[in-house]
């Protein structure tokens, strides 16, 4: 398959100084491909049929040559002017112009004076077309308002109709609407691209202004590359050796991929690979993809594949088997990927690619599993092995994902499907089908079993299995116990309230709210979606509506999330656009994917879709800078993708390298963003082009002027089984497992920032993408980079004098763990070296009071290993040069170095007060605080609070003593006798913020 490469080399847009993109040798136009201008166009006919616009050919102080001025004569709709263009390249110029089949794109390089709006719209006439300007054959795009700088508009051709044959009119409508005289457009240049790199080529900046806006510098790359060597890989390397089966069948290939590679059915090529190693975290799953071809065909082939072993651990796989669509741009392609549960026959010449899924659970071993796979032939000879190998490991993902998802799954689809196949499905086991309705909403087993499988690769559908039109409560105890459970299941966090495409009624948001606020946590899973898309201001006044109705009754912690697909201005100023005018009622903001590029991304790469501007960039900062101020305040920040955008962004298409979808939630994390939308899971036409309704390729193309595409499988991530005999099953997609796969890796990316320190997993990231339109579907470096961070993460970072937890930092955290260590918790830490924060040569309850005072005080020293601080010290093959204000104690013990240590310190403790630390409960600590002086402490407003089931108590103690000036805050909280962790922290919004989110993370027992 061909591997679209979605970096634009920036680099190489540096590599040539081109101070004008014009080749007129004076004015005279030696290319056709980019067409400029000359006083003498107008007068040899090439120029006419104009709209209420005057058009001259004019000298243009700011860019060497001509340009054509374009300016309106009066307020009218649709201003244009005609440009012969065969006339003037065959005639006049004497060229041989590109024919339309031969150009994608058109590029028109201008700049704009007065406008008020910024709509161009090119009518195109071509002898493969229509002779005469007419609706329908015209491409539309966007320009900048506002600025004197050259800009080049993007139209793309590529799904225009009729565009075919000579070319012999170009219609420039270069203003929607005309609000006066005097608006102008100065067009310097027409480019005709084949490609997207002839495009770039055309329209490289001066040299030393094209580099990647947001590529590493070379001291973050360097130390991206240090951390990439330094994570030693722990896997035991695998021997790349093919297997002998008993009755081998050497005309039968078999070989093995990554699963985020969609091996076409074209290719029959052997690629070298005769076995596979998964690599995956616990509680994560993973897929090994294999791959059979010959030149013959076969019949009834049993694939199996055993246990996963080691040492007496197990992981039991399931296999997938490939279904094709064909002429996928050309190519046989893979999507659905239904559980294989018979024989399979192989045809002559076409390869079949298989899954190989495995999961692990939190309780998972670490280390190297293995599994042997056969292939047998229909009388069960096994005629093709091979060993299959699963790494684990040592680190847990969460349950609750770190990317919150949303998705609409469609019960009328999936029940009207049912009822094609003359199949209502009704049992005994809660489905409501055919009571009151032939399809009864969310009630039915079937809706259950979707959901589970889109729940089971981390996707949360709008609507919850068994609530019927938001009518909570109202089925019977079955129904309520299974809404109950899926409510309190971590895997569930976002959902919404009332139902998509239910009305915002008082009654709905009241039902909702009366049985979901029974616990605090439902209420926070619970998103309304009440417009989807407003694209004018009636429509985000809907949006101010809803939001106020919802808050009345939800009150002021309500979730309102509303997709943006357009942006408009709505004053003169560049201050108030449709993000502005909602804000205030928003608070999950949910746009397009390419809001995120910015003006300068804009000008690096032509190809990139924008919608602000640049005035409003200037005045409320750029799209990531507005939505980091509203996370700031606590709003969440989601986006989303359809069938926009385009190459070179990331979208969900069929057609797309898998990698790519995989990458996507890699740009995620890179832009800091908590949620992802997708409209539908199963959006099937009813009458899909080969015969089958819920299993087609859902190939959509538009040539509409405006917003053209060709787009397979948009709004489908499962498919129908009736298809394979499987009436009431959801069949996964290749796209789903790589959704799945990619917010599996943004964990990891947290996970890593959390060892390491917020911001590594940047520099790891922009190893394979920089931004939405730059990066590389290159799967060797992105399976290198994958692995890395796992190792790192498994690894943690060098050591550091109090990072108990190896997690990159020093502070409450360690405390906590450090104290749970002393006092015989199971929590045992993973740095040694770290925990003698006096120097005394022993790990002890002094230990947790030293590094307490160094957390409330960062001043003062601690210590790690046998060296003075700022050399290096080895520890355990490790090297590590500590800190500035880190010392080291000697091995007997005697600290080379001693931080301040007087009486007026607000927390020296006296050492027979330190010692019974140990096993203390909340009334002892409190004693022992006001045994120091501190007579401030005391134990009010206590609150219950619950963690992992066992009731625990949180208490704010306030200590002022010695120096008036310093606070500090600290928690107790305990759980059973002499089970007591503490965690501390300055008093400040910020790190009472950081603070709470530790003691909320803290597991009891």
């Amino acid at each position: 398959m061909k591997k679209f490469l979605a970096v634009f080399l920036i680099a190489c847009m540096a590599a040539a100084c081109v101070a004008s993109v014009s080749t007129a040798a004076g004015n005279v136009t030696t290319d056709a491909s980019k067409l400029s201008f000359d006083p003498s166009l107008a007068t040899q006919g090439c120029i006419g049929f104009t709209n209420n616009t005057t058009a001259t050919v004019v000298e243009d102080d700011t860019e060497a040559g001509y340009s054509l001025k374009l300016t309106s004569k009066s307020p009218y709709t649709d201003p244009f002017t005609t440009i012969y263009y065969n006339k003037y390249v065959s005639t006049v110029l004497k060229l041989t112009p590109p024919q339309a089949n031969d150009v994608k794109y058109i590029v028109v390089k201008c700049r704009s004076e007065f406008c008020m709006n910024n709509v161009f719209e090119i009518f195109y006439c071509t002898s493969g077309g229509v002779s005469n300007p007419t609706g329908g054959y015209s491409v539309v795009s966007n320009f900048e308002m506002d600025t004197d700088e050259w800009q080049y508009v993007v139209f793309n051709m590529s799904s225009a109709k009729g565009w075919s044959g000579t070319i012999s009119q170009l219609r420039l409508d270069w203003e929607q609407n005309a609000s006066g005289a005097g608006e102008s457009m100065y067009v310097n240049q027409l480019i005709f691209a084949k490609n997207a790199e002839e495009l770039l080529e055309y329209t490289k900046p001066a040299e030393g202004t094209g580099e990647d806006l947001h590529a590493l510098t070379e001291a973050q790359q360097a130390l991206a590359e240090k951390l990439i060597a330094d994570a030693a890989d722990t896997a035991p390397e695998v021997p790349n050796e093919p297997l002998t089966a008993e009755y081998e069948d050497p005309a039968l290939l078999m070989w093995f991929d990554h699963s985020y590679y969609k091996t076409p059915g074209e290719c029959v090529t052997h690629n070298g690979q005769y076995t596979y190693q998964m690599r995956l975290a616990k509680n994560e799953t993973e897929c090994a993809q294999m791959v059979l071809a010959s030149s013959q065909a076969y019949e009834d082939l049993t694939v199996e594949v055993s246990d996963f072993v080691n040492s007496g651990a197990s992981l039991k796989p399931v296999i997938y088997y490939g279904y094709y669509f064909d002429d996928v741009e050309g190519q046989s392609i893979v999507d659905p990927i239904p559980e294989l549960r018979e024989p399979i026959s192989l045809s002559a010449n076409k390869s079949q690619m298989f899954l190989i899924k495995i999961k692990t659970t939190k309780d998972t071993p670490a280390g190297q599993y293995s599994a042997t796979l056969t292939v047998k032939d229909k009388d069960g000879k096994e005629i093709k092995k091979a060993n299959v190998y699963a790494y684990v490991w040592n680190f847990t993902l969460p349950d609750a994902s770190n990317v919150k998802t949303l998705a609409d799954l469609g019960w009328y689809s999936i029940y009207a499907m049912d009822n094609v196949n003359g199949t209502l499905y009704g049992d005994d086991n809660g489905c409501k089908c055919g009571q009151d309705s032939p399809y009864h909403a969310h009630s039915g087993l079937t809706y259950k079993n979707y959901y589970d499988t889109l729940l089971e690769n981390k996707v949360n559908a709008y609507g919850l299995p068994y609530v019927r039109e938001a009518e909570y409560g109202g089925g019977d105890s079955f129904e309520v116990g299974v809404i109950k459970e899926y409510l309190d299941d971590p895997r569930v966090q976002a959902f919404n309230p009332i139902g998509y495409s239910k009305a915002p009624t008082n009654d709905n948001i009241t039902r909702a709210y009366n049985f979901l606020s029974v616990k605090d946590e439902w209420l926070e899973k619970a998103y309304f979606y009440t417009v989807d898309e407003p694209m004018d201001k009636n429509a985000l006044d809907k949006v101010r509506n809803h939001a106020n109705l919802i808050k009345s009754i939800w009150g002021s912690n309500y979730k309102l999330i509303t997709p943006m697909h357009w942006n408009s201005l709505y004053d003169r100023e560049y201050k108030l656009d449709a993000f502005e005018y909602v804000k205030g009622y928003v608070n999950i903001w949910c746009p397009h994917t390419f809001f995120f590029n910015t003006y300068a991304d804009k000008q690096a790469n032509p190809l990139l879709t924008y919608r602000c501007y640049k005035r409003l960039e200037e005045n409320l900062g750029t799209f990531p800078e507005r939505m980091a101020a509203e996370q700031a305040k606590g709003n969440e920040v989601w986006w989303y993708v359809t069938r926009y955008p385009h190459y070179p962004e990331i979208t969900l298409s069929i057609s797309d390298p898998a990698v790519d979808h995989r990458i996507l939630f890699w740009q995620q994390k890179l832009y800091n963003v908590d949620g992802f939308l997708y409209y539908s899971v199963n959006d099937w036409y009813q009458k899909a082009s080969d015969g089958t309704w819920g299993w087609d390729k859902k190939k959509e193309v538009s040539t509409d002027s405006f917003t053209p595409y060709t787009v397979y499988g948009n709004g489908v991530l499962v498919y129908h089984g009736g298809k394979i005999g499987r009436m009431h099953e959801a069949v996964e997609s290749i796209r789903l497992e790589q959704i799945r796969d990619g917010i599996e890796d943004y964990d990891y990316f947290v996970l890593l920032d959390e060892r390491f320190g917020e911001g590594t997993s940047d520099l790891l990231i922009k190893q394979v993408t920089t931004s939405l339109g730059n990066f590389k579907s290159d799967i060797d470096l992105f399976t290198q980079i994958r692995i890395a961070v796992g190792n790192m993460i498994e690894q943690g970072p060098k050591g550091m004098a109090g990072d108990i937890n190896r997690d990159g930092s020093t502070d409450n955290q360690d405390v906590v763990a450090l104290f749970k260590y002393v006092s015989g918790g199971k929590v045992d830490p993973l740095d040694p070296a770290a925990c003698d924060c006096n120097g005394d040569g022993s790990v002890d309850n002094l230990d947790v009071i030293e590094l307490f005072k160094y957390v409330s005080n960062p001043s003062r020293v601690i210590y790690y290993g046998g060296v003075a601080a700022g050399e290096p010290y080895t520890y355990n093959g490790v090297t590590v040069t500590l800190p500035k204000g880190f010392s080291i104690y000697e091995p007997d013990g005697v600290p080379t170095a001693k931080g301040p240590d007087s009486e007026s310190d607000v927390f020296n403790f006296a050492t027979d007060a330190g010692k019974t630390i140990h096993g203390l409960g909340a009334a002892d600590f409190v004693a022992l605080y006001k045994n120091q002086g501190f007579t401030d402490a005391s134990c009010t407003n206590w609150k219950e609070y619950e963690i992992d089931g066992k009731n625990a108590k949180r208490g704010d103690f306030t200590l002022v003593a010695g120096d008036a000036a310093t606070f500090a805050t600290v928690v107790i909280i305990e759980a059973d006798a002499g089970d007591i962790m503490i965690s501390f922290a300055r008093t400040s919004d910020k790190y009472e913020r950081q603070f709470n989110a530790v003691i909320d993370s803290i597991k009891i027992g």
